[in-house]
């Protein structure tokens, strides 16, 4: 059996066999407002909830809850928990409303509508068929939140407050005063529902005996006024207690008091302040709650209804002007008096009008209408020099009162009955303005530095002394002082004829730096056509430029505010200006830069086999020194030629070379070449004659002594100098020949012994000196040495000054130092 009804399953034949299943639909019903409750079939929700329904089948939704606003239980099912009892509330038979079960919140019903955006009639119960095409039904409500305020007497009693917030409180009730909420007055407790997120403005008036201590919401602080937004239920008290009674009155009668910074009229002295003698509240009775404090003050002056002025004195407790006041003893009532005293006006003036006075220590009172209490004393001043609000400078002349610049004023009762006026009379002194086309440019005012434009004040008569002169700026720029607009002098002096401005005009021209330079430093000098102490030049003038080469160097290009290849540029001198010559050396031989090696001689002319110097500018790519001995013919790739002959080098420089001559020349005019590998070869011309003596010299502390040497063979210096009766040992070059010819290039043995072929002459001033020898220095290549002694009558502690003569021609002078 089993078999054959899994082979019927197979074959699809159970379901002909089988009854035919009812369709469903689910379908949601729920409330648009939390807390709210409805019926499906008499069970109340209090959720949303989905049901499954036979398709065809009828059912019943309904908000009207039984009982569902009123005296009583509400419904209750397995989702609700326990009834709530609503009896404090209103009853109400309204079938649209209902009550939440904590009963704070109220929903009054607006109608159903579904899935399909159909909307159905208001009413609370509607008939409905289970339709696949409607997925939901909703049931729409407004919500109200109930604010429960507490106030006096039963909850909910009727009236609940009076038609207005101001009426006074009614014969044989108790009420202790009327509250606002929301604009509507209550003085019974009683239930207020509002929208949700409505705001409430509190406002509260105790009546005759009582005052308010605010409000407190759900158990916070109490507040006395403002509002609150009502967003969850509420618990509003409105706190009365019984107040103190506080009256107050003035000396004299119907002037006003500040009662916490509010002005208030005092009571008449016959006054019945009794209670129901008249509506409450009464300007100038209060009565205010055990411990509250409160600002007590009055306003000072005042003006009673005979318009005599009135300032406040004190209060009949001894307090004065903004004293606290606490409130004790509420069960005794107490009358407070302000007392005032009179006071007189006083009207205090400037001539001209609108200058500030120093009074009682202040200078920027509103006006200067004062009322002053009898017997008060005030100080008043009047700065002796003022300035108007236009700026202009005022001296002060005097009162009219005939008092100095700062007094002292006693009111008496003649300034209380009549009225007094004090007027300050000022004299505008004249005025020196002093300006210039350059706004901000310095001059000088009376010996001060003074930015223009800048003014001085003086009394008619007094001299003002002005003067300008160039202004630096910066250090590349300044203002040069042109003239005065008027054509005075630079220095001038002004006299204030009267009150009127006078104006004085400076003209400045702003002048520029011009910077020049070359590159190497010193191969060029940058030479403007417009000659400059100081290297500044007006502003926009037009120079040419010129650089001049220095010896050794060749123009290349400009560079910086200027450009261009050409040595001449244009330049305008709109600004600070830099201006570089780039240069390139050049090989180069200075006129007469053949020299005898030693130093400058009498003669321009030098000796075969003489040592000499070449000076020149780029003569050689550095300072490089050659070997000793024998000298080399080539250093660094410069050589010397003289006669088609090579020169023996000591060293070379960029701007010195040092060589020796061929002994073998004869006297006559010749040319000397100088090659540098890589640069063009220069010349040069020299004399040479057969005797140019020149002495050596070194430099001892900065002064310059002979190059000679003690017997010992040690350097003869100012620290070690010679003795007299030793031999000293002096040295020189060109000399001319001796007895036989050296070697040039070579140093000499130290054994070889060549003696000068011509008599050489030593003098020690104009005095003749006996020589031992003059030849050949041995170790050294064309150099001479000449011995002698020094004479035992040489002066002690002077340099003895030495030179040779051979064939009357003369050495440089050279300085010996002595012992």
């Amino acid at each position: 059996m089993k078999h054959l009804l899994t082979a019927l399953m197979v074959l699809g034949w159970v379901g002909t066999v089988s009854a035919q299943q009812p369709k469903v639909t689910s379908v949601r019903v729920f409330a648009d407002q939390d807390f709210a409750r409805f019926m499906v079939d008499g069970i109340v929700y209090n959720r949303a909830t989905t049901f499954q329904w036979t398709v065809g089948s009828t059912h019943v939704l309904s908000a009207a809850l039984p009982n569902g606003f009123g005296p009583g239980s509400l419904p209750q099912d397995s989702d609700l928990g326990p009834p709530a009892n609503c009896a404090d509330l209103t009853p109400t038979d309204d079938p649209t409303q209902q009550v939440d079960a904590t009963c704070t919140r109220r929903f009054q019903f607006s109608g159903w509508s579904d899935s399909s955006g159909i909307q159905a009639v208001l009413g609370t119960t509607i008939l409905v068929t289970a339709d696949p095409a409607i997925s939901y039904y909703k049931a729409s409500f407004a919500q109200t939140i109930r604010v429960r305020l507490i106030v006096y007497g039963q909850l909910n009693q009727q009236p609940s407050g009076p038609p207005s917030c101001t009426a006074s409180r009614p014969p044989g009730t108790l009420y202790p005063g009327v509250v606002s909420v929301g604009g509507q007055c209550y003085w019974n407790s009683t239930d207020i529902w509002v929208a949700p997120g409505a705001a409430l403005l509190l406002g509260a008036s105790p009546y005759y005996g009582y005052a308010f201590l605010g409000f407190t919401v759900n158990g916070a602080p109490p507040q006395n006024s403002g509002s609150i937004s009502v967003l969850t239920p509420l618990i509003l008290i409105a706190q009365f207690t019984p107040g103190k009674m506080v009256r107050f009155f003035s000396e004299p009668t119907g002037l006003n008091v500040l009662i916490d910074r509010t002005p208030v009229p005092t009571l008449a002295p016959d006054a019945d302040t009794s209670a129901f003698a008249t509506s409450f509240p009464v300007p100038g009775l209060f009565f205010w709650a055990e411990s509250s404090k409160h600002i007590l003050a009055a306003p000072s002056p005042q003006v009673d209804r005979f318009g005599n002025a009135w300032m406040f004195d004190s209060f009949s407790n001894g307090m004065g002007l903004n004293s606290i006041y606490t409130a004790r003893e509420t069960n005794v009532p107490e009358s407070i008096t302000a007392k005032f005293i009179r006071g007189a006006y006083y009207d205090i003036f400037t001539n001209p009008g609108g200058l500030k006075l120093k009074i009682d220590g202040r200078d920027n009172w509103p006006d200067h209408y004062f009322v002053w209490a009898l017997g008060s004393k005030h100080q008043i001043s009047a700065p002796l020099e003022i300035v108007d609000v236009k700026g202009r400078k005022l001296r002060f002349k005097g009162w009219s009162n005939g008092a100095a610049a700062a007094q002292e004023i006693t009111v008496d009762q003649d300034a209380v009955d009549n009225s007094k006026r004090l007027i300050a009379t000022y004299e505008m002194l004249g005025r020196v303005t002093v300006q210039s086309v350059t706004v901000g440019a310095p001059v000088k005012v009376d010996g001060v530095d003074c930015t223009t434009p800048c003014t001085v004040d003086k009394a008619v008569g007094e001299k003002v002394a002005i003067s300008a002169a160039s202004i630096t700026v910066s250090s590349m720029e300044r203002l040069d002082f042109v003239s005065w607009w008027d054509g005075g002098s630079a220095e001038r002096v002004v006299t204030i004829q009267g009150p009127d401005p006078v104006v004085v005009g400076a003209t400045f021209r702003k002048a520029y730096l011009l910077r020049t330079a070359s590159e190497p430093d010193g191969g060029a000098v940058v030479r403007p056509d417009q000659a400059s102490p100081d290297g500044f030049y007006p502003e926009n003038s037009q120079l040419t430029l010129v650089a001049e080469s220095s010896p050794g160097y060749r123009f290349r290009r400009w560079e910086g505010d200027v450009s261009g290849t050409y040595k001449v540029a244009a330049l305008t001198m709109d600004g600070p200006k830099l201006v570089r010559a780039l240069m390139e050396t050049v090989p180069y031989l200075a006129e007469g830069g053949v020299k005898n090696a030693a130093g400058e001689t009498p003669d321009a002319v030098v000796a075969a086999g003489s040592l000499i110097s070449i000076f020149g500018a780029s003569l050689a790519p550095d300072l490089v020194v050659g070997p000793s001995n024998p000298l080399a013919q080539t250093i660094a790739g410069v050589t010397v030629r003289t006669a088609d002959r090579l020169l023996p080098l000591l060293f070379v420089s960029p701007e010195q070379i040092n060589a020796q001559l061929p002994s073998d020349l004869e006297d006559g005019d010749y040319k000397l070449q100088v090659r540098w590998e890589g640069h063009p070869d220069i010349e040069g011309k020299f004399t040479l004659v057969r005797n140019a003596p020149g002495l050596f010299t070194q430099t001892a502390d900065s002064k310059t002594f002979a190059l000679a040497l003690h017997e010992s063979g040690k350097l003869i210096t100012p620290e070690s100098p010679a003795l007299r009766g030793e031999t000293v040992s002096i040295f020189g070059t060109g000399f001319g020949p001796y007895e036989r010819s050296a070697p040039d290039g070579f140093a000499l043995p130290a054994a070889t012994k060549l003696a000068l072929a011509d008599k050489l002459e030593l003098l020690g001033g104009e005095t003749p000196i006996e020589t031992a020898w003059s030849g050949a220095a041995p170790g050294f290549v064309g150099m001479t040495v000449t011995r002698f002694t020094l004479p035992a009558d040489t002066p002690a502690g002077t340099p003895l000054e030495l030179r040779v003569r051979i064939n009357g021609r003369e050495s440089n002078k050279v300085q010996l130092p002595v012992e």
